[in-house]
């Protein structure tokens, strides 16, 4: 009687083979990723400088807005109370973190003159 064998060359060799093509895949694998980040990157970063560049301008927009109306606020208080000759304390208070914040923005100019002239008026307190 015949007895067949496996031979240990062979299931080796069949091994060596499948890791070689895995090999070969896992390299296909590796350099379609490569194009794709070569290609995809430059575009997401792109998108998102130009997201960036439109988020800016639109803060700019806001914090110009936001300037303006603190300075017209500013010109009535102004007008209202030098007419007056002095201003309640609670108006002060107000007319002085609106200045804070109208120069945080960037705002200079006329209104550091308003806000000497505010500053030499007469604090009315609550009772008089």
């Amino acid at each position: 009687m015949r007895r067949i064998r496996a031979e240990p060359r062979g299931f080796f060799y069949f091994i060596q083979n499948c890791a070689g093509a895995n090999r070969r895949k896992s390299e296909t694998v590796k350099e379609i990723l490569m194009q794709t980040y070569t290609i995809v990157l430059p575009v997401l970063l792109g998108y998102i400088v130009w997201i960036l560049k439109n988020q800016k301008k639109d803060r700019d927009a806001n914090s110009k807005g936001t300037m303006l109306l603190l300075r017209v606020q500013m010109i009535e208080y102004h007008a209202k109370y030098t007419k007056f000759g002095n201003i309640p304390s609670y108006a002060y208070q107000n007319f002085c973190e609106m200045y804070d914040a109208y120069h945080a923005l960037g705002g200079n100019g006329m209104v550091t003159k308003m806000k000497q002239e505010i500053d030499e008026l007469h604090i009315k307190q609550k009772g008089e």
